[in-house]
């Protein structure tokens, strides 16, 4: 604790609401046992329905990654293809390898509001990533997910990821924190983490 705080000494953040931080920050009591359990569930390649499935529930009509293959085209595919892919990402999976273009990343700008000259301002980045990517990921991150929120490790602030929540209630959080404490003219202290 004392190092957390020594590391933040000049941030004027109350060292209250540090405690509080370096507590979230802390592992969980039974993350061994969530480790092991992913361990052994992603210790083999999603099923060829996991696959599928991916692929189903995947919006259509969204925009391409950088390789221009779609959520349609693949949502179109025959059988005979879809497992085909699979069976070569199954490769990848058990050699532990992944292949460069399902790393590529296309950063896409688009306007806010539509202007005919927008300033960057006036932009929010989108990150475009490979769609058999998102179909791969898409069994993984539900796994991860249900190990998480079976073993109750996620803390109720968290809003990424979960069914219900997302960017629009956090902001939402965020209205009502902030509306609140400027009514009573009291502090507000909030913090964001990107762990990777």
């Amino acid at each position: 604790v004392n190092l957390f705080l020594a590391a933040f000494v000049d941030s004027n953040i109350p060292t209250r609401y540090l405690l509080i931080i370096h507590r979230a920050l802390q592992p969980i009591p039974q993350a061994a046992l969530i480790h092991d359990e992913l361990e052994q569930l992603l210790e083999h390649p999603p099923t060829l329905e996991d696959f599928k499935r991916g692929i189903r529930q995947t919006k259509a009509n969204s925009a391409p990654g950088p390789s221009g293959l779609t959520n349609n085209m693949t949502k179109s595919w025959p059988e005979s293809t879809v497992a085909y892919v699979h069976g070569c990402l199954s490769k990848f999976w058990t050699n532990s390898t992944i292949p460069a273009q399902q790393k590529w990343k296309w950063l896409h700008n688009i306007p806010k509001k539509p202007v005919d000259t927008p300033k960057l301002s006036d932009l929010r980045p989108l990150m475009l990533i490979e769609v058999l990517r998102k179909h791969w990921c898409s069994h993984i991150a539900a796994t991860i997910k249900g190990v998480l929120l079976k073993h109750k490790a996620l803390s109720d602030s968290h809003h990424g990821y979960i069914a219900g929540r997302g960017t629009g209630t956090a902001s939402i959080l965020h209205i009502n924190l902030s509306e609140d404490a400027e009514e009573k003219t009291a502090a507000l202290h909030r913090s964001s983490f990107d762990l990777r």
